[in-house]
């Protein structure tokens, strides 16, 4: 599936969170390029719109599963686009343990 056609998985997979499939998909072209670039919501470009709604559908889809669900559809692909999906310290909490190992010079 490609970024750039998602109508064919939007046939599959009707909206039901109240908002066109436009809409989402351009709300969803914003993240990604915030998530790529990496900068505060804040300094998202005026072209995408108010960065407090993005940042806040962001959040509610984020809450709500919405991503894993769309992560889930991208996986029913036979041959999905695995080249962009990254995982990093941002998205994934440590056990409050965590941080506090021992270090140990000779193991690095």
């Amino acid at each position: 599936m490609k970024l750039d056609d998602p109508t064919e998985q939007a046939r599959k997979h009707p909206p039901h969170y109240g908002f066109s499939i436009a809409r989402g998909f351009c709300f969803v072209k914003r993240s990604i390029w915030q998530l790529k670039v990496g900068s505060p919501w804040r300094d998202l470009p005026t072209e995408f719109g108010s960065w407090k709604t993005v940042y806040s559908r962001f959040r509610k889809w984020t809450d709500s599963g919405l991503f894993e669900q769309i992560f889930k559809i991208i996986c029913e692909d036979d041959d999905p686009d695995m080249e962009n999906v990254s995982l990093d310290s941002t998205t994934i909490r440590v056990h409050q343990k965590g941080t506090g190992a021992q270090k140990n010079p000779a193991a690095q």
